[in-house]
């Protein structure tokens, strides 16, 4: 396992293209990309052999390496983590801090969705990045991606130190944790609570009402990135992987932060979150079984008897789908 430093960002050394082939671009663009499968949405691919699948199908390298590669580039790479971009083995052409979660080739907020290459997109803040630097031996491996260890980081910061001593404070901003934290929130594939921490459901309304009495759903944004992560970017009940039309439904109403634990949110495709919202589709608590309202008909009867797609070792809190069942059996038994 890699050592990363106590208490601050993840550091992450990513190439752009062999040679920093694609530098200039990424730069320009506000952006780190990898090239492999330049036309697929990573989101798309549950787990390893249908990335592999993917990669033996368009002609490209499918070695575990690669798979792993591309794991940690969608799902561990995180806002507020440092990539050092680097040309080979001992250079080093900018340094910056992420800023977005993982975009596809197609999503409209990814910058190179125009490109014919290297569109898997990650958006980052370059801080520096007019300034190359030879670090005087070989320090990184050839892999495209992976995580750095402090002594690695040391020889970068010193290296830049010692060429531009006016560098010594947006490095230290750089690298510091409380900065990230407060300039950036919350990490773009977290949820805003601990998820260590059971779920429980709390009694007041937490809510702040503005001037026009709206209510205002605070860390709404970082709450469905947490659930993008943990359901792998798909419906849980209908497998949908289109990222944009994915959003997070609370199963206990929203009251306050403390309902943006990920056991109480599930991932769902809009219209079934507006069904949800309705009580016209229920979840059995103790089979996980969709069930649908009389009223529902057409293309929503097929997905009646079917499972709630969780991840192994995790998922809803089985307390507050009950909760959420009994409404529904309300609702259902006013209809009749």
């Amino acid at each position: 396992m890699t050592k990363t430093r106590s208490g601050s960002p993840k550091v992450w050394k990513i190439a752009p293209g062999r040679e920093a082939s694609h530098w200039d671009v990424c730069r320009e663009k506000g952006c780190i990309a990898i090239g492999w499968l330049s036309k697929d949405d990573l989101a798309q691919f549950d787990g390893e052999q249908a990335i592999r699948k993917a990669l033996k199908r368009r002609g490209e390298t499918s070695s575990a390496k690669a798979i792993n590669m591309i794991l940690a580039f969608r799902d561990d790479v995180r806002q507020g983590d440092i990539i050092i971009a680097n040309d080979g083995l001992s250079k080093v052409v900018g340094i910056g801090r992420v800023v977005s979660g993982y975009l596809s080739p197609k999503s409209r907020l990814n910058p190179m969705r125009h490109e014919d290459e290297y569109t898997q997109v990650r958006r980052v803040e370059w801080l520096i990045k007019d300034n190359r630097v030879e670090l005087g031996k070989s320090c990184f491996r050839q892999d495209t991606v992976y995580a750095l260890n402090d002594q690695v980081c040391r020889i970068v910061r010193k290296a830049y130190e010692r060429q531009n001593a006016g560098l010594e404070r947006p490095l230290r901003k750089l690298f510091d944790a409380e900065y990230a934290k407060n300039h950036l929130g919350p990490a773009d594939d977290e949820g805003e609570t601990d998820t260590a921490s059971p779920y429980r459901a709390s009694p007041i309304d937490q809510r702040q009402a503005n001037n026009r009495l709206i209510l205002q759903r605070r860390g709404q944004q970082a709450f469905r990135r947490g659930l993008l992560r943990r359901y792998r970017s798909r419906c849980c009940v209908t497998a949908c992987g289109t990222i944009d039309v994915l959003e997070a439904a609370h199963i206990d109403p929203y009251r306050g932060k403390d309902h943006n634990h990920l056991d109480n949110g599930l991932l769902l495709r809009a219209d079934i979150h507006t069904l949800f919202d309705l009580d016209l589709l229920g979840i059995d608590p103790a089979t996980l079984q969709i069930q649908l309202h009389p009223l529902l008909a057409g293309q929503y009867k097929k997905l009646s008897g079917t499972k709630l797609r969780v991840p192994d070792g995790g998922g809803p809190s089985r307390a507050a789908l009950k909760r959420r069942m009994k409404r529904f059996i309300e609702k259902k038994a006013n209809c009749s």
